[in-house]
């Protein structure tokens, strides 16, 4: 059915193609599972999914399966970012199964982020640089991202999320400049005798 699927022109992918795949990511079986979810990766549909299909999606990222937590997280960057970011957000804010996975799952998430562009994905970005300790080789990997959002990444700086602006910390690390760091500077100055809660 999958291979079918595959060779559809865009305008025979309808409603119906959806529902079957729908029944597929919901299949008891791993491997039926991943390879809906490798169809959807990268939008190789070529259609925007549904709701009905996107929330099927969402069900995934929270597998404690990593073939398919991180098959479903890069599935979601072809979806409508207003639907995608909170499940994505939901991912990465779940217990992982095995430690060992949190690197794979932090690095599909940032890559699903990145392709959305919203400003709440840049959010829940900042929220995985500040609550994942695996992040370091990611950043290197979207400098240029985190260089053509400084502004909504200093905005995050002031961010009510502890996380959320640690994280913004830790990306800004990623495009040193004088800038920067007088940005960081300022916003300590204006945290001094807040709260021990407002700290880094």
């Amino acid at each position: 059915i999958l291979e079918a699927f595959k060779k559809l022109p865009e305008d025979q992918i309808d409603d119906g193609v959806f529902g079957a795949l729908i029944d597929l990511l919901k299949a008891p079986h791993p491997r039926t599972q991943i390879e809906a979810l490798e169809l959807l990766k990268f939008g190789r549909l070529r259609r925007v999914p549904p709701p009905s299909l996107i929330s099927a999606v969402g069900e995934l990222v929270i597998s404690d399966d990593l073939r398919i937590r991180r098959r479903a997280l890069l599935a979601l960057g072809s979806c409508p970012a207003d639907f995608a970011v909170p499940m994505i957000e939901k991912a990465v804010t779940t217990p992982i199964f095995k430690r060992t996975h949190a690197y794979e799952v932090a690095k599909n998430a940032v890559t699903s982020l990145v392709k959305l562009g919203t400003r709440d994905a840049l959010s829940v970005i900042a929220l995985i640089f500040g609550g994942f300790w695996h992040t370091d080789n990611i950043g290197s990997t979207i400098a240029h991202y985190i260089d053509a959002n400084l502004t909504d990444i200093y905005n995050l700086l002031e961010s009510d999320n502890n996380l959320v602006r640690v994280g913004a910390v830790r990306m800004l690390g990623h495009a040193p400049c004088r800038e920067n760091l007088a940005k960081i500077e300022a916003v300590i100055e204006r945290l001094r005798g807040r709260p021990p809660g407002w700290t880094y």
